[in-house]
């Protein structure tokens, strides 16, 4: 038996295009870095190919979310 908070999920954070990407790559890790490590996955989203990439950090999304949805727009930004 888990507890709601204990179930992992997946946190998306969605770009335009591999160039928004790369452009807020930096941006992008330095929020996740700040998070607490934790059993999340990220998931980044890239609109304009429907391409998705896991990326190898885990963290504690709740950490996360508000400084990505600042960051990147409460649109980009999802926990599923």
């Amino acid at each position: 038996v888990y507890l709601f908070d204990e179930i992992p999920v997946k946190l998306y954070i969605r770009f335009e295009n591999m160039a928004d990407y790369e452009d807020n790559n930096k941006k992008l890790m330095s929020i996740l870095n700040s998070a607490d490590e934790g059993g999340d996955t990220v998931i980044v989203y890239l609109k304009e190919t429907k391409q998705q990439k896991k990326l190898r950090i885990k963290i504690t999304a709740s950490d996360a979310i508000a400084p990505l949805k600042e960051a990147f727009g409460d649109g980009n930004v999802a926990i599923v």
